[in-house]
């Protein structure tokens, strides 16, 4: 087993002052460096400024632990992707950030509105208790959704890449389920057009 750690997911965020910033940790099981060769059977995220944790463990379902108490979380019963709130995020490279530009332009039009908050874990957390409908994004590492992918699948989301349900560095989504065919599909087709391969990680 292997300890995956993002200590500051969301670093700008973090470094502004702002909010939307985790500490994610998941337990794999297989090589982290390596896509679709290994998998999450433990993770928890925390915001720190709201005290908001999320955990999961593989078969046990997606939990919310807040000052208030504990609850189940799940994906909302969404089905219309055109009344569907997807979040996203951007890279650091400005010519990676042009590309994810384009994909986005066309996107916008085929959903409610696009969030995107800063921190790849937390908008996999938020697609596992319903602030989001949907999610994707290019150039995530490991550590940026190991934990998060967890939650969101134990919460009854799904989520994949750009080819075999695998998600790697050329993308991440995840869905609620009576969008996720239709999303991934979209996601998919938008960031191989307008993203390509956005190489290894930095």
């Amino acid at each position: 087993m292997t300890w995956v750690v993002d200590p500051i997911d969301g670093t700008i965020n973090y470094l502004y002052g702002m909010a939307e910033y985790a500490v994610s940790v998941a337990a794999v099981v297989g090589d982290p460096e390596v896509p679709g060769a290994w998998r999450t059977v433990a993770a928890a995220v925390l915001n720190p400024p709201t005290g908001e944790l999320f955990h999961a463990h593989l078969g046990g379902g997606a939990r919310l632990t807040t000052p208030a108490g504990t609850r189940v979380v799940h994906a909302n019963p969404v089905s219309d992707l055109g009344l569907s709130l997807v979040g996203t995020g951007f890279g650091y490279d400005a010519g990676v950030r042009e590309r994810q530009a384009r994909a986005l332009v066309e996107l916008l039009p085929r959903v409610r509105d696009v969030r995107r908050h800063g921190s790849a874990a937390l908008d996999l957390c938020s697609v596992a208790c319903g602030r989001l409908d949907g999610y994707y994004e290019t150039g995530l590492n490991a550590w940026d959704r190991a934990g998060g992918e967890l939650v969101a699948t134990e919460a009854g989301a799904v989520v994949g890449g750009p080819v075999d349900g695998v998600s790697t560095r050329d993308l991440t989504w995840a869905a609620a389920p009576g969008i996720a065919v239709e999303l991934s599909t979209l996601v998919r087709e938008l960031s191989a057009r307008h993203v390509g391969s956005v190489g290894p990680p930095a």
